[in-house]
């Protein structure tokens, strides 16, 4: 069996395991609608982080493999905008469940819609933008009815002082990385095997059947009273001329026409972001200053800690776009001795989250029956500054990297520190937004907090393409020009012709180029010529001028003489270079022969004809001659391990590695090989000798430098703001009245 499939089993029987061991352990502790929103919440997770494994890789693969082939920056702006806008249609959601029809008929709806996006990504295939882009705008608005009001209903179920509560919505949250981590394991190994198209199908079917156990919880009689309906009914049309009945799909569809422009020309959500912003703290406060100060110092906490976790959401969310090119560009992706797919680490986070979780909730319910809980600000704090330490984990790997590559265990480190502090501010942030909210107000506030996770994913687009690698932008760098290779692969990177190329294509394409090759070799001293005597003739009566070519060193001669005689003796004088070589030839086995000293090159050429029949033809062709002073070549090396391992495999992911199993790179004459090795170390053995080796591992380190450079930023940043909290942490406690 496949071996990807393999783990994705394993992991599949692992979930299982542990949600049969969660429900069973805190079944008379909590009511039973808590675990059928937990697994409603699990299968919605799986379709979403199942998609977002894919997309941004989906994006970048060029057409062959079944992509856009998009450059990161744009990719990097549509994953920007589709993640922004995930998160802002809760806005909208939130109001439509808490005026006109309540939490239940949101989540259904949305559910619905989320699961028509996906098969419409399946649909699409890499052939139909159009389709591509309208999938992700129906993702977008599904989520919007679905995601906040979830996390309401969640609080419906325990009141306000339920020391139940934060235990509850941390294991709601493992309900979300259980999905969180089967999805890249099942989407991401599906969509790699059989096709990007297959992973968006399979994220489809998952919504599917989260859609049908919160139909059969409902029919269950499990949710009681919770989520029928609005707290306060509408008793007048919202929109004139709409029935609040038909509102909701109307406000659908203008949203997903509307979705699908902004996700082509994702630049203009930054403004809407920004004043949307402006707008929506703007009308919370105003609707604070009418409240009695308490409630209105609860709201103006939701406020400042809205900044905080906005700043962790922009740097953590990088995940799906920066971290995971950096995973399949930057990262030896080798973990004890298995070489994990650049999908499957996305895996780490939610598997951490599943070990840790239940530890976290059962010591957050333990320092609270000690009154010893510290208060959200300071549990936000500790989650900046182990966010912070986890991007600065991928420096020390920095330290230990080769040939720009960084160890996997390092990004492994990354995960785990991000998911400790995603553990002690997430969950808390979700019930600590329940807890502050005025009642009338949960859905809209519950709505505004998701706001910060859509401004994370439009300001981590800014943050991703800081370092978007352009490796034209590398060989123009002084570090490059410095670094130790051959003079003239660097010279002629140099040059305009192939710095466009290297804007469009990698540099390994460059290099073996055949337009590249030729142009360098051009460029090398003339160590042969093929020299010409020209001289008068009459042959049948008929005056013409006849030709004769010989082997030179050096440069290339042209001579002409005033008739046959004086040509014959000028070549026979001339010739004695072409004679000795002849002379020479006394073996037709000529590899290794010590008698060729310094024409070694015409040996090797020689040595590379099978059958030679005429010796003088052969040594003044100019084919023959250009190659000889030829001083690069390509060679090309089959690798039969990944033959074997490509075997195990099936569909779109088997023609990739059986692509992958044939090498071409750039080789010193002298060492060109066309042949077949057993093993990867082989073929590192064979590319120690290629002068463009030295190349590569220049523009790796350097790309590998700028990603470092970025996250080594962001992890200061994120400390600061963690000590911040801590110092101003007292203040806004006072503030929340009694809720930590």
């Amino acid at each position: 069996m496949n071996p990807d499939y393999q783990l994705m089993l394993i992991a599949w029987a692992a979930v299982a395991a542990w949600v049969a061991f969660v429900i069973f352990t805190n079944r008379k502790i909590h009511p039973k609608a808590l675990f059928a929103l937990f697994m409603v919440e699990l299968w919605e997770r799986f379709s979403y982080y199942g998609m977002r494994a894919l997309l941004i890789l989906y994006m970048t693969a060029s057409v062959i493999d079944g992509g856009f082939a998009f450059d990161d920056a744009k990719a990097y702006g549509i994953y920007g905008a589709y993640g922004a806008l995930v998160y802002l249609t809760p806005l909208i959601g939130g109001y439509f469940a808490d005026k006109l029809v309540g939490f239940r008929k949101a989540i259904v709806w949305g559910a619905i819609l989320m699961a028509i996006g996906q098969f419409t990504l399946f649909l699409s295939g890499n052939t139909n933008e159009v389709s591509f882009y309208i999938g992700l705008a129906i993702l977008v608005v599904g989520n919007g009815f679905f995601k906040p009001n979830i996390s309401s209903m969640i609080g419906r179920f325990y009141e306000e002082g339920d020391k139940r509560r934060d235990g509850a919505f941390t294991l709601f949250y493992m309900g979300i990385n259980m999905g969180a981590f089967l999805a890249p394991l099942t989407c991401g190994a599906i969509g790699e095997n059989e096709g990007w198209s297959y992973g968006f199908l399979t994220a489809g079917v998952g919504m599917v059947v989260g859609y049908l156990v919160f139909v059969w919880a409902q029919k269950q009689g499990m949710y009681g009273e919770v989520g029928k309906g609005p707290d306060v009914e509408a008793t007048k049309s919202v929109v004139p001329g709409i029935s609040n009945k038909l509102l909701p799909l109307v406000a659908s569809a203008v949203m997903i026409v509307l979705a699908s422009t902004l996700i082509v020309y994702n630049d203009i959500v930054d403004l809407i972001l920004l004043l949307l912003s402006v707008f929506v703290i703007g009308y919370l406060l105003y609707e604070a200053s009418k409240m009695e100060i308490k409630a209105k110092q609860r709201i103006w906490v939701v406020v400042v800690l809205l900044f905080f976790t906005t700043t962790f959401w922009t740097f953590f969310e990088l995940a799906g776009s920066a971290l995971s090119l950096f995973t399949a560009r930057n990262v030896d992706r080798t973990l004890f001795g298995y070489e994990i797919k650049t999908t499957f680490f996305q895996s780490f986070n939610p598997l951490f989250i599943k070990l840790f979780a239940p530890i976290f909730s059962w010591i957050w319910i333990k320092l609270s029956n000690m009154n010893k809980e510290p208060a959200a600000p300071y549990k936000f704090g500790l989650g900046l500054v182990l966010l912070g330490l986890g991007f600065l984990a991928l420096n020390l790997g920095g330290a230990s990297a080769s040939a720009g590559m960084i160890p996997a265990i390092f990004m492994v480190l990354l995960y785990l520190l991000h998911t400790i502090g995603e553990l002690t501010l997430s969950p808390v942030g979700l019930s600590l937004v329940t807890k502050l909210s005025p009642r009338h107000m949960v859905g809209f506030l519950m709505g505004i907090w998701l706001l910060s996770s859509s401004l994370a994913h439009q300001g981590g687009k800014h943050i991703a393409k800081l370092t978007t690698v352009n490796e034209k932008t590398i060989v123009e760098s002084e570090s490059f020009q410095k670094s130790q290779m051959d003079e003239d692969i660097k010279a002629l990177l140099l040059t305009d012709q192939f710095k466009k190329e290297l804007e469009e294509g990698s540099v390994e394409d460059v290099l073996t180029d055949s337009a590249f090759l030729a142009v360098l070799n051009a460029k090398q001293d003339i160590k042969y010529s093929v020299s010409t005597i020209v001289y008068p003739d009459s042959i049948q009566d008929k005056d013409t001028m006849l030709i004769l070519n010989y082997l030179t060193e050096g440069k290339a001669m042209f001579d002409t003489l005033a008739n046959k005689q004086e040509a014959d003796t000028f070549y026979a004088e001339k010739n004695d270079f072409q004679l000795s070589l002849k002379n020479m030839i006394g073996d037709t086995n000529m590899v290794g022969d010590t008698k060729w000293k310094n024409h070694d090159d015409i040996r090797l050429e020689l040595s590379k004809i099978d059958t030679i029949n005429n010796l003088d033809s052969i040594l003044t062709d100019l084919d023959f001659i250009r190659r000889v002073n030829s001083k690069f070549g390509i060679s090309e090396v089959k690798i039969m391990d990944r033959f074997t391992e490509a075997n195990k495999y099936s569909g779109s992911k088997k023609e990739q590695m059986l692509k992958g199993a044939t090498v071409n790179y750039i080789s010193l004459k002298q060492n060109t090989v066309n042949s077949s090795v057993q093993s990867e170390k082989e073929l590192e053995s064979l590319l120690k000798k290629s002068p463009g080796t030295a190349v590569i591992n220049s523009i790796r380190q350097e790309s590998l430098n700028k990603g470092l450079g970025v996250f080594e930023m962001l992890g200061f940043i994120a400390i600061a703001c963690g000590i911040l909290l801590f110092i101003i942490g007292g203040p806004i406690k006072k503030w929340m009245h009694g809720i930590n």
